[in-house]
């Protein structure tokens, strides 16, 4: 299943095993490391664990993460997970490969993910924690109509790595927000 997007040459594609060697390379990089909780080295087998658990989460309907291309070349991730249609609620993350940053790219494969999320899923409010330092991904949530419900020191809610950070907790309701 693929979902296309005009902008800039950007698709959403279902993740699957195919991506494991371009998330592998992806992951591999130090600069990207200081805003995503990996450690590194990232190894094959790490990318290779990680898919098949967001396979798993897409077969179990939690769960649903999808390659970003930048005119057919993979370029990252970005995923809903924590899926409760029953409540209409889930949790939101993303990370695009460095060369990549800046671009507009995460800003819109975010806002595709949020169209897919309220149309194919009827979901009504989607949840993503940042860094209070990382200002381009605070820009991404922003622009697409997420706002700051909390601010606070990470105490394990985010990732044990950024343990006595800042983080802030940002929050849509897509029922008030046109995607």
């Amino acid at each position: 299943m693929m979902y296309s997007i005009s902008e800039c040459g950007v698709t959403l594609e279902v993740l699957d095993q195919n991506h494991i060697p371009f998330i592998y390379k992806g992951l591999n990089n130090e600069k990207l490391a200081t805003s995503y909780p990996i450690k590194l080295p990232y190894t094959h087998m790490d990318a290779t664990s990680y898919v098949d658990r967001e396979m798993f989460g897409r077969s179990a309907e939690t769960r649903y993460s999808f390659a970003i291309l930048k005119e057919n070349n993979f370029v990252g991730i970005c995923a809903i997970y924590d899926v409760n249609k029953t409540k209409g609620f889930s949790n939101l993350y993303y990370w695009v490969e460095t060369q990549y940053w800046n671009l507009g790219i995460a800003s819109i494969a975010v806002n595709k993910l949020l169209k897919f999320a309220k149309n194919e899923l009827n979901l009504t409010h989607i949840e993503s924690g940042v860094l209070k330092r990382n200002h381009a991904s605070y820009r991404v949530l922003e622009k697409n109509g997420f706002i700051v419900e909390n601010s606070f020191i990470n105490k394990g809610k985010y990732h044990r790595k950024f343990l006595g950070e800042i983080f802030l907790e940002m929050k849509l309701n897509l029922q008030k927000h046109p995607v």
